[in-house]
């Protein structure tokens, strides 16, 4: 008997389906699945970890560039 939310066993679809949902967990859009087997719950792991990496340093970096700018406007520079 096959579950039919398993992911597809075929190493294309497999690493694609690894990448949606590593994209739908990363934000939040769905829980992580716990019924996956070791290699591919680990996989998503690290998919999942990257992404949130990713986005973590896009906020620090638009964070430092919008203070920059701030700064750089109320001492009369606008040229940036």
């Amino acid at each position: 008997m096959t579950d039919r939310n398993a992911i597809p066993t075929t190493d294309s679809n497999l690493e694609l389906e690894i990448e949606k949902l590593a994209d739908l967990c990363a934000v939040g859009a769905m829980p992580i699945p716990d019924d996956l087997p070791d290699q591919q719950q680990r996989e998503l792991f690290v998919a999942i970890a990257a992404r949130r990496r990713k986005r973590l340093i896009h906020l620090f970096a638009s964070a430092i560039a919008e203070d920059i700018w701030r700064d750089r406007q109320t001492k009369g520079n606008p040229k940036c």
